[in-house]
């Protein structure tokens, strides 16, 4: 065996051997939604599609993949190898959505309604981890750059 294949193959091994199970992520899954929800069980941990837009997990080849998918069309696949970057996509998903719910039920009709529900994604990320809400407060300054509220 050359070198080259040794040395790739010893990095594929100890790889493999630093991913996590479905069951590892799911049990992270749950433990980052209770600290956000009295309820968390009401987000489900998905590994086959929903066909219904909602996100699932693979894990294919020591990545680990978010897809979403609606009537057999796959609409979104992201890819990384940080189990933790898997878990952020997944939550802040979630706390964007509730954000959506909390703007649409306190609706203040001369505010931009980003107000609101980026605030709650914040908050809610907040309660995971701090470096959650840290890292989407920075990509909601991105957005905010190139779309600036518009309160009317």
């Amino acid at each position: 065996m050359s070198r080259t294949i040794r040395r790739l193959t010893d990095h594929s091994r100890k790889f493999a051997m630093n991913v996590k199970s479905f069951e590892e992520l799911q049990n992270e899954y749950a433990a980052a939604l209770s600290k956000m929800f009295a309820t968390p069980h009401a987000y489900r941990f998905r590994t086959e599609p929903g066909n219904d837009g909602s996100h699932h997990v693979e894990i294919i080849g020591g990545e680990y993949h978010l897809v979403a998918t609606e009537r057999g069309l796959e609409l979104e696949r992201r890819k990384t190898t940080n189990p933790e970057e898997i878990l952020f996509w997944m939550v802040a998903h979630i706390a964007f959505w509730q954000g959506v719910d909390f703007e649409f039920k306190n609706r203040i009709e001369t505010l931009d309604c980003r107000r609101a529900i980026f605030s709650k994604q914040v908050e809610l990320l907040a309660r995971v981890n701090p470096v959650w809400a840290q890292r989407q407060s920075e990509e909601i300054e991105r957005i905010l750059a190139e779309n600036p509220f518009d309160d009317r």
